[in-house]
């Protein structure tokens, strides 16, 4: 599988793990607190987004559903 990306959480080994015994090994994670997390770039290898969204700015969920939107 392409990679995942994980935005918003602390601890996100948990989730990591899940996506293991799925054989994803090219896990990214952004924490979504800091504001330059917004100026970040989605990688083009990404299939999956995790957005945790208790931990998460509201520009960093803007960007990814903007960005999901954008691939359907």
């Amino acid at each position: 599988m392409s990679s995942v990306l994980i935005v918003g959480g602390d601890q996100v080994d948990g989730i990591k793990e899940v996506l293991g015994n799925y054989e994803v090994n090219n896990i990214h994670h952004w924490s979504g607190r800091n504001g330059g997390d917004g100026n970040k770039v989605i990688p083009q290898s990404t299939k999956v987004i995790v957005l945790v969204t208790k931990w998460v700015n509201h520009s960093i969920t803007y960007k990814v559903k903007t960005c999901h939107e954008a691939w359907h």
